[in-house]
């Protein structure tokens, strides 16, 4: 089964356990729905700290990988709930960019 929602916005606050102790996605505000493969999106969405670095480098106006940018964001989470730090330590667009 191939997932066709990218969230978006994978950080540790959008991640909580159940009653049954599972890991759970929340907050799907700026989620996105593809079809037919292609998830590719132009509009950046979700967390500064947790974009992938293709979305920092072609800004706002080019498309992207959704689904990819998922995965980056995954990473960041588990870097940051492992080190207690983020990867970049600005918090700003252009700080990251440079």
């Amino acid at each position: 089964m191939e997932i066709k929602i990218c969230h978006r916005d994978i950080k540790p606050e959008n991640i909580m356990f159940d009653d049954c102790d599972n890991l759970v996605l929340v907050d799907f505000g700026v989620s996105t729905e593809f079809a037919d493969g292609n998830d590719n999106v132009k509009r950046t969405e979700g967390s500064i700290q947790y974009f992938a670095p293709e979305v920092v480098r072609t800004g706002e106006d080019k498309s992207v990988s959704a689904r990819r940018t998922d995965v980056w964001a995954l990473g960041v989470t588990i870097y940051n709930i492992a080190t207690n730090k983020l990867p970049f330590a600005s918090m700003t667009y252009t700080g990251i960019k440079n």
